[in-house]
This record gives structure tokens, sequence and C-alpha cells, in this order.
């Protein structure tokens, strides 16, 4: 009985771990491809943000470009190379799902209140006066 309770344990065990390894976070998870064609100095990847970390660039051989052959400006998409290659390239990334160079809640200054210090009042603590009346200087 013993036994059987603790094969099932280990079974169950088992299948979650496998499930839980095979389902888990992929390394390579939706990254998008594009093979282009550079023949200027400049050429924007993507309208969106794109993830540095992510960022890869392979020539027509497969060979991985060095980062110090361009620079990558992630919030518009745009890449500057320090050469012109007059070749097809690989482009792998990840876009970010938001871009960064919008302006999120925008809305009119006039929404806004005005600072109004005519009502602010502060209450002023003093640890010099060691007078225990709290109602003192009002007129209740």
């Amino acid at each position: 009985m013993y036994f059987i309770k603790k094969s099932i344990c280990l079974s169950f065990l088992g299948v979650f771990f496998l499930a839980n390894t095979s389902i888990g976070q992929y390394e390579k998870f939706n990254l998008i491809s594009k093979k282009i064609y550079i023949n200027k100095y400049t050429f924007k990847v993507d309208t969106f943000s794109i993830n540095p970390r992510t960022f890869k660039i392979y020539d027509k051989n497969n060979n991985q470009l060095d980062s110090s052959e361009y620079k990558l400006n992630s919030i518009t998409g745009e890449i500057l190379f320090n050469k012109i290659y007059n070749d097809s390239l690989t482009f792998i990334y990840h876009p970010f799902y938001f871009n960064l160079k919008n302006e999120y809640f925008k809305h009119d200054i006039k929404l806004n209140r005005p600072t109004d210090y005519s009502e602010y009042n502060p209450i002023y603590v003093s640890s010099k006066n060691e007078t225990n009346n709290q109602f003192e200087g009002t007129s209740l």
C-alpha cells in the first residue's frame, strides 16, 4: 500500500516537472526575423521599439555582425551602419509591444487643477513647546 502511494506521488511529480520544463519560458520567444537588402547608412528595421538585448544582425554567410559595426536606436527602431554593405542582412529581434517614442496619457493642460496656496494652512509642530493643551489658540 505504501509503495503504491509513493509511486503515484512520484509519477505525479515527474509529470508535473516534465510539463513545467516543456511549457516554461522559452529562450527564443516570438523573435522576428527579417532579411533585407541594405544599401545606405541608416535603415529603419521596425516601426515599434526594439529590445536591444535580443537584437542581432547576420550577413549572407550567417556570420553575426559585431555591435561595433552599427549603432541601434532601440526607441525608434533605426540602425546607423558604419559602412554601406550593399548586401542582404538578416535582422533577428524582439519588438516591444509598446512604442517608446509615443506619448501616452497625453491630455490638455487646462484639465489640470490650478494650484491655490491661499487655502494652505500648515500645522506647525514644535518640540520646544511642551504644553499638552490641544485646544490652545482656538475658539472651541
